[in-house]
Order: C-alpha cells, then structure tokens, then sequence
C-alpha cells in the first residue's frame, strides 16, 4: 500500500507541475508527503504520515550528544494502531542525476548509497521492521542510467567491502504505468537480518535545456 500510495502522490504532484528544477531535497519531500496525505484522506485509509522527523538516539536524550546531529527521516508512514516510534515505513530521499548528463554534481551517486542506503544497513532507521524505501529526486537522466551508476558505486573500493554484486539494485514489478521501481536486499550489521529496500525514481519533466539554463543562472 505505501509504495502505490507514494507513486500515485508523486504522480499528482508530477501532473501538477509544482516541482521546480532549483529545488533541494526537502522542498520535494514536504510537497511529496502533503500529496501523499491528501490521498489517504480522499481514500479513508487508515495512514499516518509524517516528513522530517528527527530520531534521537539514547546519548542526546541523556545529554551526552547533541541533539543537533540527530538523523531524519524523510518521509515517515504507519498504521495508526501500531506503535510508530519502532514500526513504520521510512523513505529516505536524495536528489539524484545521471553522471555523464552533469559531472558536477556526480557525487549524489555516492551520498545515495553513503547518506542513505547505508542508514537502513547501520540501523539509523527502521532497525525493527524488515522493509523500508528510497526515493530518488531525478534532476536530470533516465532511471536505468542511474541505477546502472549505482550498481557500479555499490562495489567500488572505496566503500570498503560493505556491499557485493548481491546488494544490487534489480528492477521490480511496476505500479501502474510507473516502471522505475527497483528493489534491493542487504543484510544489516548489528543485528544480522536482512532488510528490503524499495526504490522509486521519480523524474518531473525538467528538460536538457532548462535544466543547463537554470545552472548557468544559479552558477
């Protein structure tokens, strides 16, 4: 029910047009979810949702770390008769861009897996349920490219053995006529079980040419 509920809100936001090339993250994410409210309302479904919600761990609730580098999550969705501080749906977003389209900003590729992917698999997040998402803000490129990029970055060196060919990201059944869904499966650090990553690419019609142009004015 959550990944058809986000995909049918980023589907109306999409149709909408609200969505602005120059937009960071959080702009999309709280645009995303007031969509995603607005259809469980419309549908009566028994949904909460929540974006940017701040987990604090024991040492900022004792006073030993601050609190300021507490972690968000992004987007996140539960039933409302269970206990939602250990069982929801968390999706951590990132923006995203095909590498050979825009060079400069290559590295979303990394902080995809680094400053998301990798929350779920050190327990950050969703460390009492074995299913949780990504969504990828697709600024420029095409879904398969992307993902093509991130299966490389996955077995680089660089990330020190933490994932294998088997953490790939694999295309899933599509919802609807939405096909850029992708899932990945991992096994977690402290606890050893494995978690499922559901993967959403979703793109908002910004063209080559405008997306160059608004570059060269916010350059």
């Amino acid at each position: 029910m959550v990944r058809d509920i986000t995909v049918e809100a980023y589907q109306a936001m999409r149709l909408d047009g609200v969505a602005q090339l120059f937009w960071g993250e959080d702009h999309f994410t709280i645009n995303l979810e007031r969509y995603i409210r607005s259809i469980a309302s419309r549908y009566n479904l028994p949904l909460q949702v929540r974006s940017q919600v701040h987990i604090y761990t024991e040492k900022m609730i004792k006073g030993l770390v601050t609190p300021n580098e507490a972690v968000k999550i992004d987007v996140q969705l539960w039933d409302p008769w269970e206990n939602y501080e250990r069982v929801y749906f968390a999706w951590e977003a990132k923006l995203i861009v095909e590498q050979k389209l825009d060079k400069k900003r290559k590295y979303l590729i990394s902080k995809y897996i680094m400053e998301g992917m990798l929350r779920f698999l050190d327990e950050e997040y969703s460390k009492d349920v074995d299913d949780a998402g990504m969504l990828g803000y697709i600024l420029i490129g095409e879904a398969d490219n992307i993902v093509k990029s991130l299966n490389r970055s996955l077995v680089n060196s660089r990330r020190n053995g933490r994932f294998s060919r088997r953490d790939h990201l694999k295309l899933d059944t599509a919802v609807g006529a939405f096909k850029d869904v992708y899932v990945s499966s991992h096994n977690r650090v402290a606890c050893g079980r494995p978690i499922k990553l559901h993967h959403l690419f979703l793109a908002f019609d910004f063209n080559r040419q405008t997306y160059y142009q608004t570059e060269l004015q916010l350059s």
